[in-house]
């Protein structure tokens, strides 16, 4: 909801909306979305099929919607990118059950196949780490994980923690294993490490697909980006294979660092009390230059107004120039 327009709607919105529906509300659902005021479709053909059969499919698809009139751009969609330096998004929760706070770290960089494939490594290199440590070692709550996740224009590194303790001490826990183990990585990683774990995404990687719908998730993400670019998994692995070193982690630790956090934190509305520190701990003092919102709505109308957006492509014709870009043969039906 804050940093991304158009494809995603919050639960609250869907919600709402969801309460105001009548039997009466789906009458003529499917002549408003594929006749009025014109449709796009798009479509993918995997396994034994010619390019030929997919274009016969494709006319059968548009002449069994009804499909009559295109769309000249589709709706705009645009990714945010975060303000600079580290901000906590402080919120309470809607669910008045719930005894656990939650806080939600993302770092962003900008979306390319090397820094993709180094938050891989990373999360090879610590991941396991994070559960451990936080997780067993901490036992800060019963959800730990890190994960890396990319967006059109944008890779993340996410942690979460459900936690019953305050949720600016889990956020200083968070920071103090990042700040030790990505120190640990810059510092110290050996080559045996690194060559481990290059092997292990390289497995990953060139892991054949299972079934026909674990291949079309492959090539899903790409569509849904409007990117088209169904040659990158292999540019990744060359990537990996060729380019990937000590030395290039130890530089991307460095931007790594650097780049914006955003901290979502959910303070419970649950009357239980939180769980006591472990002995010794304290809450952090929050760093100077800190940016701290409390607000909702009002948080996601002035950060939309102030923030540089990204657009995702909405010509019609993107599929077709991704083609021509990548030197592939795109199958058509106007």
């Amino acid at each position: 909801e804050l940093s991304s327009k158009g494809g995603i709607f919050p639960s609250y919105k869907r919600y709402e909306t969801f309460k105001g529906l009548k039997r009466e509300s789906l009458s003529g659902v499917a002549g408003e979305i594929f006749h009025s005021g014109g449709c796009h479709v798009e479509g993918l053909v995997i396994g034994n099929m010619t390019a030929e059969d997919a274009s016969k499919l494709a006319a059968q698809l548009v002449d069994g919607l009804g499909l009559k009139t295109p769309l000249t751009e589709l709706p705009v969609r645009a990714e945010a990118k975060l303000p600079e330096g580290k901000t906590v998004w402080q919120l309470e929760g809607t669910d008045a059950e719930e005894p656990n706070h939650a806080v939600f770290l993302r770092m962003q960089m900008e979306e390319s196949i090397e820094t993709d494939m180094h938050l891989k490594l990373l999360n090879q290199i610590i991941g396991a780490k994070f559960f451990d440590v936080l997780r067993t070692q901490q036992q800060l709550g019963y959800i730990v994980s890190m994960s890396s996740a990319p967006t059109t224009h944008f890779q993340y590194l996410n942690a979460v923690i459900q936690t019953e303790f305050p949720p600016d001490y889990v956020r200083g826990r968070i920071n103090a294993f990042f700040d030790e183990h990505l120190k640990n990585v810059a510092e110290n990683l050996s080559s045996e490490e690194f060559q481990t774990c290059r092997g292990g995404l390289l497995s990953d990687l060139k892991m054949q697909p299972k079934s026909l719908g674990e291949e079309a998730g492959r090539y899903l993400g790409q569509i849904t980006s409007r990117a088209y670019d169904f040659g990158r998994r292999q540019r990744a692995i060359d990537y990996v294979e060729g380019a990937a070193s000590v030395s290039s982690m130890k530089k991307f630790i460095t931007d790594l660092e650097s780049s914006p956090r955003m901290y979502s934190q959910v303070k419970k509305t649950h009357p239980k009390e939180d769980k006591p520190l472990p002995e010794g701990a304290t809450v952090p003092e929050d760093p100077a230059g800190l940016r701290t919102w409390t607000t909702h709505q009002e948080t996601v109308q002035s950060f939309g107004e102030s923030a540089e957006w990204l657009h995702i492509d909405k010509s019609v014709g993107a599929a077709a120039a991704a083609a021509a870009r990548h030197n592939i043969s795109p199958v058509s039906r106007a």
